[in-house]
């Protein structure tokens, strides 16, 4: 099976094997850094799990490195989207239509944690995982 036929899709997200050799413990470390997108909502730290372990582990594992780059760039694409869509809600408030753009954010919050929580899985099985939107910033250099 070529690389191609084994490229996976999932609403936009696209997953393949990983060309870089990795641990075992570096898998875990991935899972950790997709799981921690989810955290965004609740706690605003999300972005600091995936930074430490780019920075810590940046040098030893390129499937680490990409892993957290591709975290860290989903998380502030999410970011991004939901501040915008705030105020637009803040300014169509005062005409009385804001209440339709907050209702918005909740499927792309439910978009953001489903793709958090394929991610994860996809990287915990070796995978290298691109998110919509936010992947093409993040480059892949093994």
């Amino acid at each position: 099976m070529s690389q191609n036929e084994s490229v996976e899709t999932f609403g936009g997200m696209t997953c393949y094997p990983s060309p870089v050799e990795f641990k075992d413990e570096d898998k875990l470390w991935a899972l950790a850094c997709h799981l921690s997108c989810t955290l965004f909502y609740f706690t605003g730290f999300s972005f600091l799990i995936p930074l430490i372990i780019w920075i810590v582990k940046k040098d030893e594992s390129p499937f680490l490195r990409k892993h957290a780059l591709e975290a860290m760039s989903f998380t502030a694409t999410y970011f991004g989207v939901q501040m915008i869509l705030f105020g637009i809600g803040l300014v169509l408030m005062c005409v009385g239509i804001g209440l339709l753009v907050f209702l918005l954010m909740l499927p792309v919050f439910l978009a953001f944690v489903v793709w958090s929580i394929i991610g994860a899985i996809k990287a915990y099985d070796g995978k290298i995982v691109e998110y919509p939107v936010s992947s093409q910033f993040v480059s892949f250099r093994p």
